[in-house]
């Protein structure tokens, strides 16, 4: 998933009152991105579930 289209989905969830108004939308995709494209490198490197 691309940053912009979390960041859309982000965004609805903010309108729907789902997050808190003064959420960052484009940091907080940032940071998911981030943190999945970590998690993608470790499997690929092999990491176990267990780390």
């Amino acid at each position: 998933m691309s940053v912009t289209l979390i960041q859309q989905r982000i965004a609805d969830d903010i309108n729907k009152g789902l997050l808190p108004e003064e959420t960052d939308a484009r940091h907080l995709a940032e940071y998911v991105v981030t943190v999945q494209q970590g998690m993608a490198q470790q499997a690929r490197d092999g990491a176990d579930r267990s780390s």
